[in-house]
């Protein structure tokens, strides 16, 4: 296949937790919508980048999930954002601890197209880029939710909790699939076969004031390298980091399948430090693959053969599709 004749690929998630019941249909329906709208991106001719970034904002500003709008608060009350993007030829950029910008994920990709010097901002340099870029800022308030504030009045209200289960990067394990995690992230093959990868997030609920976790940082949070493919992730981001997970699964399509290269990366994972989560993956050829070792992870993906939705038990058909493969 050459690179120009390539068959283009989308495929997003919303993070990997324990999503309750009531939850699991807006968390599918959420990624559906965003999986459509970064495919009518390469549809139409655009780029790998376009089409990521176009998907990952739409799941910033949907308030089901931990980015953008509806994010988390951290031990101080505070919305901080991450997201990070990278095309297929390196260019990348992070931004983390940022407040005041709607969509964190169009401010890494507007640092790739300024190509700004540093590869990550932080706090409030991040913010003045935006504004330096005309990247859409916003009040501090716009992502806060109703849900968020009531989890956080609760949480600040438990005194056993403030005592014996404090915030402990060091023990993976201590990575509740209860807490909402829902960290969202797309990856996308184009007509012209480069790939590219973006990833945002509210953070882990009532992180301390300064923690990053994984997602604004290249090769952990996502990856996308044009010779291999592409990666975006969502768990645990202590453990994430530990292992480079983004990397390390893109590098595993040097010697395994989609779906084998993302189940190694992920087990690699677990069996290094106990970390749980998930990623999505995609190859030069194929289909898209996930993998997680979560109770749930919502995805959706489409090509220009099949489409479907999950949050990790049950594949869903696309009206006017062929029944999608479980990956």
């Amino acid at each position: 296949m050459t690179r120009s004749s390539a068959i283009p690929a989308l495929i997003v998630h919303g993070g990997a937790w324990s999503i309750p019941s009531d939850e699991l249909d807006a968390h599918r329906e959420g990624c559906r919508r965003a999986a459509r709208a970064g495919f009518a991106v390469l549809e139409g001719g655009g780029s790998a980048l376009d089409a990521v970034v176009e998907a990952v904002a739409l799941l910033e500003d949907d308030p089901t999930f931990n980015a953008g709008r509806g994010a988390h608060l951290d031990a101080c009350g505070e919305i901080v954002l991450d997201a990070g993007a990278m095309r297929g030829d390196l260019a990348t950029a992070g931004v983390a601890a940022v407040r005041g910008v709607r969509n964190p994920v169009r401010l890494a990709r507007a640092m790739i197209e300024a190509r700004t010097e540093a590869v990550l901002l932080v706090g409030d340099a991040a913010r003045d880029e935006a504004a330096r870029l005309l990247v859409e800022l916003c009040a501090p308030d716009h992502h806060l939710v109703e849900r968020e504030r009531a989890r956080f009045l609760a949480w600040s209200g438990e005194r056993e909790w403030k005592l014996a289960a404090p915030f402990d990067p060091a023990q993976a394990t201590r990575f509740d699939e209860r807490a909402a995690s829902d960290t969202v992230g797309a990856v996308a093959r184009d007509r012209e076969g480069r790939f590219a990868a973006a990833t945002s997030t509210g953070g882990a609920p009532r992180k301390p004031a300064g923690r990053v976790g994984d997602s604004p940082i290249p090769s952990a949070g996502f990856y996308a390298w044009d010779r291999l493919g592409a990666a975006s992730t969502t768990g645990h981001g202590e453990s994430i980091l530990k292992v480079a997970l983004a990397l390390r699964a893109v590098e595993g399509l040097e010697r395994f399948s989609t779906r084998v290269a993302a189940e190694a990366a992920i087990a690699e994972m677990f069996a290094r430090c106990g970390g749980r989560g998930g990623l999505i993956l995609l190859a030069p050829e194929g289909p898209p693959a996930f993998a997680h070792n979560t109770a749930h992870m919502a995805v959706a993906w489409v090509t220009p053969d099949e489409a479907g939705a999950t949050t990790g038990r049950e594949i869903l058909r696309e009206p006017g599709n062929s029944e999608p493969r479980v990956l």
